[in-house]
Parts: C-alpha cells; structure tokens; sequence
C-alpha cells in the first residue's frame, strides 16, 4: 500500500508543479489583456473585436507554448523534492 501512495504523492506534486509553471509562465507570455473587453461583444467597434480576437489567439500560443516550457521545470522540481539523500 506505501507504494501505490508514494506514487500517488509523486503524480500529485508532479501536476501541481506543472500547473503551476505553466499559469506563471503563460501569464508572463501574454501580457495585459485588452481594455476593450469589459464591453459586450455586440457594442464593440470592428477595431475592438480585432483586439480582442488577436488576445484570445496569443493566449492560445502562449499556454501551449508555456506546457511545453513548464514540463522540464515539473520534472527537475519533483526530483529534487523526492529525491535520496545519502547520510554523510
């Protein structure tokens, strides 16, 4: 039974670590959303919708873009944490 929750414990770290990078990552990638986007879409001008519509697209890149970067990140940080240590 420890072995099935040490594996558990490890899969757990390993995705909060994951999606932790990642959010920080993407956010950091993406920059400020639009002021234009507190509107409703039906009142925004053709120039609004544009921006708006460009945001989305970039958010789309960058969150692939930051899985892809935070999965090293996941992986370095759960071996360090779970890592054995020998008593010198």
């Amino acid at each position: 039974m420890k072995g099935c929750l040490d594996i558990f414990i490890k899969f757990s770290t390993f995705f909060a670590s994951y999606i932790f990078f990642q959010v920080n990552i993407a956010f950091l990638l993406l920059g400020e959303p639009p002021l234009s986007k507190e509107k409703q879409f039906k009142d925004m001008t053709k120039e609004e919708r544009l921006e708006v519509s460009q945001y989305y697209d970039k958010f789309k890149v960058s969150s692939t873009i930051s899985g892809f970067l935070s999965l090293p990140l996941s992986v370095i940080s759960t071996y360090l944490i779970f890592r054995k240590r020998t008593k010198n």
